[in-house]
């Protein structure tokens, strides 16, 4: 029985594969890739609270950065990063350092797996049950808080059910536990 003959540059060679070492370096650094935007208590994908954006682009020459002027918060930074990762943040007036991170890209998780896009009822198995979602009085935004959610960890949801609350009744922030089963986590944000 004849073996095919041995090739140069192969790592791993059988009687029935080869695997060439080029596609094991490329398979070995797209690995990190995929983990890239983890969310911690200080940072998201890399960008810390209390960086400047000198400090960002000087670690992320990759990055693009835009600010807008937002009639809420004042300006507001877009940190684009590869594989369209973007994170935005909020700069302190008088440090220019930021003090608030917030991503809706779904690359981005926490340690435990949560990210934006993610159901509510699948962060329940990880985060335990709903223990209250607040609808904001800014633009009306809905805020979750789950039984075992880490306390530096924001999630900023949608699909909530307030139910059918009379307009002479409505008063915001309003609060419920009940959610529709399409409801989803929109974004994860930190702050200092």
């Amino acid at each position: 029985r004849l073996k095919p003959p041995r090739v140069s540059g192969c790592l791993l060679c059988t009687d029935k594969t080869m695997f060439p070492k080029i596609l094991f370096t490329l398979a070995l650094l797209a690995m990190p890739i995929a983990h890239a935007c983890v969310i911690t208590p200080h940072n998201i994908a890399g960008i810390q609270l209390g960086q400047t954006l000198a400090q960002v682009k000087h670690a992320h020459p990759q990055a693009k950065i835009n600010s807008e002027a937002d009639a809420e918060v004042g300006d507001i930074t877009l940190i684009t990063l590869p594989n369209n990762i973007e994170i935005f943040a909020l700069l302190d007036d008088d440090t220019s350092q930021i003090t608030w991170l917030e991503t809706l890209s779904p690359a981005c998780h926490t340690a435990n797996g949560i990210h934006p896009r993610m159901t509510l009822h699948d962060a329940e198995k990880t985060l335990g049950n709903v223990r209250d979602i607040e609808m904001s009085e800014v633009e009306m935004r809905q805020f979750a808080r789950f039984a075992q959610q880490p306390k530096w960890l924001n999630i900023r949801v949608y699909g909530s059910d307030f139910g059918n609350i009379p307009s002479a009744h409505f008063r915001l922030p309003l609060h419920t536990q009940k959610y529709r089963h399409d409801a989803r986590i929109i974004s994860l944000f930190i702050a200092q």
